[in-house]
């Protein structure tokens, strides 16, 4: 190499993800080919009609072979539909094909045998292709029920974590099934059903306790894995435990941290939705006529009405989570919420005064839950998906019925009574502690003034919007750090994206407020955005508890291991704004005003000397640039280096994630096409 020689580097014009993707498609696409070859051969040589056990009844080698041809065509269609783009990710559809296939009741042992029978790189290198496999495993090979006390313990603390905020099963129904099982071991080969429930219970209380804590417990896989081995039979009956069966598996695919699971879980919840529908449940007459001879009447309805609400509030978590449209229209919902009992929420001093029935507390608890996520979706409805509304008045007067009803929300969040209330132990549930509330309510405020579709940031109000996402997403934050701290915070994928949302607002409305404040210098107006200018203090506390909480969720689930990375570079660059702000003005020496202390205690950053290479000061408070500099602030060069990886934060979103509209919403403000709602993913 020459002296002095220009070095030339290029960017490579694929990205690493997609070469990796194509790679795992092809893994795929070869494992299929081999399972599908020998299931041909095996085909071939059969000489005999199969004989079909489920329904005592002969049938023909063409009609058994025509439902195998169905079922792997469902299977291939439900994970490979809609080609390199559309790529649901490594276990969609697996679970959908399964359910499907339970409609014909055909064993799928010899696919499970064929399977099994493929390359072990091959099933290491095509996560899809083990996937079934594991779901087909035999009973034989599937451990015993936990020991007793273990079990208990673990029903116990289902039913007073999770299910506060999805109460699907009827609790002393299951515990008797519990006490059931361990007196007479047989009941669960009698029983498809309470053995199912049985082993979703222990599978989802061990992936809670597993996220909180490391305790010498067996992997939740496992007793999931036992319980899908019944599944089908459940599904083929239909009616409300096939409904429940699907619950419970949405449930642990919320907490779940061993890969994403999104897609899968949005095809599921469409499923559940789909079975209301059929069953009646959003419609409150249904609830008059209908009865169950088995069960008494009033506790069967409300299990009912509890499922679909459970649905509902899934279908808000995930697909506002996801960006994608609701499932559930409350236009066509007439279903009134669970009954709480005597109490009422809107009357906080008789809850103050008197300590309301164990059950009656759960019913309040989960009622104010659900209200909060219809509200979410009133939200999104309104702001996030009014593509073609361009009447700002309108989405204004919106915007501010919404925020009253947040407000009111808020307000009788007090009326739960949640600091005298005290049968869950020394350390009750996240969802029993009045932080975990405020934290819902800094999320809505996040999610009402963000840039909307019908509010976009160049509206007028964006003046009273940047300050009030500004101190949401302090809030926000500090209250993740805070629950984190106590170890009471959920580490599931929902809440790892909550706290990129926060902190990237938190970028997102500091980087605007300086980038505010030098268009103001060089067109002589007066600066706007936020009130007082970000300390470098500030940034740096908010920016090092947002990082230690991303580290914390994201150590616990496998994908997106990236996100506290991209935060760090963004938050990193914001912070060399805001130096090169107060340097600039000569405040760098002077005591800055200390922000309230951090609830989560770490050492600082480590943040590199070279990072921060100033320009000499002007003294109206920004460095001079060079004539051919970038105009840019450092936070908006990192976000553009950033852009298309916030643009695919999972491998099935296509930008109409709420970090996909916050990050397109930016893009337009630094230089992005005129009309950035309307790009479409190319």
């Amino acid at each position: 190499m020459r002296q002095g020689a220009a070095i030339l580097t290029k960017e490579p014009t694929v990205r690493r993800d997609v070469v990796e993707r194509l790679e795992r498609r092809l893994r795929q696409t070869e494992a299929t080919n081999r399972a599908l070859t020998e299931r041909l051969a095996a085909l071939n040589a059969k000489s005999t009609p199969s004989v079909a056990s489920n329904f005592s009844t002969q049938e023909s080698p063409n009609e058994n072979d025509c439902r195998n041809v169905i079922s792997d065509e469902i299977s291939f269609l439900s994970l490979n539909a809609g080609g390199e783009r559309h790529f649901l990710g490594s276990t969609s559809g697996v679970l959908l094909a399964h359910l499907i296939r339970s409609a014909t009741v055909e064993d799928d042992n010899s696919l499970a045998e064929q399977l099994n029978t493929q390359r072990p790189d091959a099933a290491l290198g095509s996560r899809l292709s083990a996937r079934p496999t594991q779901l087909l495993t035999s009973d034989k090979e599937l451990p015993s029920c936990p020991p007793e006390s273990v079990a208990r313990n673990l029903h116990q603390a289902y039913f007073e974590h999770d299910h506060l905020c999805y109460p699907i099963l009827d609790q002393s129904s299951a515990m008797a099934s519990l006490d059931q099982i361990y007196a007479e071991p047989s009941a669960l080969e009698r029983n498809p059903y309470e053995a199912f429930v049985f082993y979703m219970i222990v599978a989802i209380s061990t992936s809670s306790v597993q996220n909180l804590e490391s305790q010498s417990l067996p992997d939740a896989k496992i007793y999931q894995k036992q319980a899908i081995s019944g599944l089908n039979n459940i599904l083929a009956s239909g009616g409300l435990k096939a409904l429940q069966a699907i619950l419970l598996l949405c449930q642990h695919q919320l907490i779940s941290s061993t890969h994403e699971t999104s897609t899968s879980l949005w095809h599921m919840i469409g499923m559940a939705v789909r079975m209301c529908f059929e069953m009646g449940l959003h419609r409150e007459e249904t609830y008059k006529y209908r009865t169950n001879p088995n069960t008494p009447a009033g506790t069967d309805l409300g299990i009912r009405r509890r499922c679909f609400w459970c649905v509902l509030a899934m279908d808000r978590v995930v697909s506002i989570t996801l960006g994608r449209p609701l499932a559930i229209h409350l236009e066509d919902v007439d279903l009134a919420l669970p009954d709480c009992g005597n109490a009422q929420l809107s009357n906080g001093s008789q809850m103050d005064e008197m300590a309301l029935p164990k059950e009656q507390f759960q019913t309040a608890v989960f009622v104010h839950i659900t209200r909060y996520r219809i509200l979410c979706g009133k939200i999104m409805v309104s702001l996030h998906r009014s593509r073609h509304s361009s009447n700002e008045s309108l989405a204004l007067a919106a915007q501010t019925e919404l925020a009253n009803e947040l407000e009111e929300w808020r307000s009788k969040t007090n009326t739960l009574n949640l600091n005298s209330y005290s049968p869950y132990g020394p350390r009750p549930s996240s969802f029993l502690t009045f932080d975990w509330y405020e934290l819902l309510y800094y999320n809505a405020l996040l999610m009402l003034y963000r840039p909307s579709p019908a509010l976009p940031l160049t509206s007028s109000r964006a003046l009273v919007a940047v300050p009030i996402i500004y101190g949401a997403a302090k809030q926000t934050i500090s209250l993740y750090s805070h629950l984190h701290s106590l170890r009471r915070l959920n580490y599931t994928w929902i809440t790892l994206h909550s706290v990129f949302m926060a902190g990237l607002s938190f970028v997102y409305a500091a980087g605007g407020h300086f980038r505010a404040k030098k268009t103001s210098y060089d067109q002589r107006q007066e600066p706007a955005m936020l009130k007082a200018d970000p300390s470098i203090l500030e940034i740096v506390n908010v920016s090092r508890s947002c990082s230690n909480a991303l580290v914390a969720v994201s150590e616990r689930w496998n994908v997106p291991l990236y996100c506290h990375r991209v935060f760090d570079r963004l938050s990193d660059a914001v912070l060399k704004d805001a130096i090169d702000y107060h340097v600039s003005r000569g405040v760098a020496t002077c005591p800055q005003p200390a922000p309230s202390p951090p609830l989560l205690d770490s050492l600082p950053p480590v943040v590199a000397s070279s990072h921060f290479t100033m320009d000499g000061p002007t003294p109206n408070g920004w460095p001079i640039h060079d004539a051919g500099a970038s105009p840019l602030l450092a936070v908006d060069n990192a976000f553009r280096d950033c852009f298309k990886d916030l643009q695919h934060f999972y491998e099935s979103s296509f930008g109409e994630d709420p970090i996909g509209q916050l990050s397109q919403d930016w893009l337009g403000q630094i230089g992005g096409p005129p009309d950035i709602w309307s790009v479409n993913d190319r």
